[in-house]
């Protein structure tokens, strides 16, 4: 049992409508999510060519050694025409996600009559054919709208789908109104005609975006496969948002009833390392965690009634959901170590920089190379438009070349040369 990280540009994710996440922001989000344990991540669309330059980046995170464990994957649509574009534009991508539509609904609002379903399913069976021509090593079939899509039809396109060539499939819960009841059902159902593992993309419409997607998991389980869940940090996402990771992973360790293999599934998500991925996603988007979220609002750690208090302070575990919770924190914003807060911006000077760069016991060999970094720290400001918290700074100063890449994408001839550092990581841990 195992998570994935959906979209982080904007489709869905880490980006609502109308957010801003930054180039730098993305990259530091990713590593984040290697450190706390996420096994994958859509990282984009590369049919897109804007899209395409974040997704090089992303890459070269891989070659280089700094994302060992989370595997990127590409969004598009179950086509040949988009296989073909998303090969053309980053080559080095082996693995995609491909959405077929699947409801009458989306079929009749997407193709105006002029699709039947069999259509439909024809066309994606080729796109599938196509992707593994080219060398994709793992193709993750999205089945759009699959809760209001009757279930022979389903099993139907899971069959064609997997003689296709599919490797993995995708119960979409689109517009968030599958109970946790049936889908437990008919994913075992499903596991039973293709044997293979499923994901489980849920929305939060109803406010049981978590349920559905622990009960997904365990319909899995209960048929003898791994399973995925599509997270988001924060629960972010279209309209009401997606199932949120720290949710999701605190309900699979605690929840009644949960069947063995998932609470020590569970176990491989680093919470502490999960509760800074929150705070940071607060931070660059600018929405801030209710008091009264679950597992990381603030209220969640305040108990105010006398027969709450009374048994509390007897036995902890009587009004406590949680033996241990995350260390719920926030990325400093200043890396100083003094009470006066000296920031680097768009229009700081080298000067400011090595002060601030000193209070990171970090060290440049010369004044050319503090240019450089100054460079795309000012850009890294610009894009982001607030001051950059320490893991970022040390990030672009250990990995200026790839931080190149990242903030300037139409300039990749010129390069940085490495710096000298005493030994900080890029992120807390």
């Amino acid at each position: 049992m195992e998570f994935r990280i959906i979209d982080i540009t904007n489709r869905e994710g880490v980006q609502s409508p109308g957010v801003h996440l930054s180039r730098l922001a993305r990259v530091m989000f990713l590593l984040g999510l290697d450190r706390c344990g996420i096994t994958e991540a859509e990282i984009g669309f590369p049919v897109l060519r804007h899209d395409s330059s974040a997704i090089h980046a992303v890459l070269q995170l891989v070659h280089a050694g700094h994302l060992r464990s989370l595997v990127p994957y590409g969004w598009v649509r179950a086509t040949t025409e988009d296989v073909e574009r998303a090969h053309e534009h980053c080559p080095g991508l082996k693995n995609l996600s491909l959405s077929v539509p699947a409801s009458d609904t989306l079929i009749r609002a997407k193709f105006r009559g002029n699709f039947s379903a069999r259509n439909v399913l024809h066309r994606a069976s080729e796109s599938v054919h196509r992707a593994r021509e080219l060398g994709y090593e793992n193709l993750t079939v999205g089945l759009e709208d699959a809760s209001r899509t009757p279930l022979p039809r389903l099993r139907e396109f899971c069959r064609e789908l997997l003689e296709a060539g599919a490797h993995r499939f995708r119960y979409a819960d689109t517009v968030g109104l599958e109970t946790p009841f049936r889908i437990r059902e008919r994913i075992a159902e499903l596991v039973g005609v293709t044997g293979l593992p499923f994901v489980i993309h849920s929305h939060n419409d109803l406010g049981m975006a978590v349920a559905v997607s622990l009960a997904g998991m365990m319909g899995g389980h209960d048929a003898g496969v791994n399973m995925y869940a599509d997270v988001t940090v924060n629960g972010l996402g279209e309209r009401a948002g997606n199932c949120d990771l720290l949710s999701l992973n605190m309900a699979m360790r605690y929840a009644c009833g949960v069947p063995e293999g998932l609470p020590r599934a569970s176990q491989a998500v680093d919470l502490n390392m999960a509760a800074w991925l929150s705070g940071y996603v607060s931070l660059e988007t600018g929405i801030p965690v209710p008091d009264r979220y679950p597992v990381t609002g603030k209220a969640n750690m305040i108990h105010e009634s006398g027969i709450h208090t009374d048994a509390l302070l007897k036995s902890p575990e009587t009004y406590r959901p949680f033996e241990s919770r995350p260390d719920v924190q926030s990325p400093s914003r200043n890396p100083g170590a003094n009470a006066d807060e000296i920031r680097v911006g768009p229009y700081s000077g080298v000067k400011t920089l090595l002060h601030i760069y000193e209070q990171l016991d970090t060290r440049f060999d010369d004044r050319v190379q503090a240019s450089d970094v100054l460079e795309l720290v000012q850009e890294a400001t610009r894009q982001s438009r607030r001051p950059l918290v320490k893991e970022e700074l040390i990030f672009i100063a250990q990995n200026a070349a790839i931080a190149r890449d990242i903030l300037f994408p139409w300039d990749r001839t010129e390069t940085c040369s490495p710096m000298r550092s005493t030994g900080q990581t890029c992120l807390p841990g």
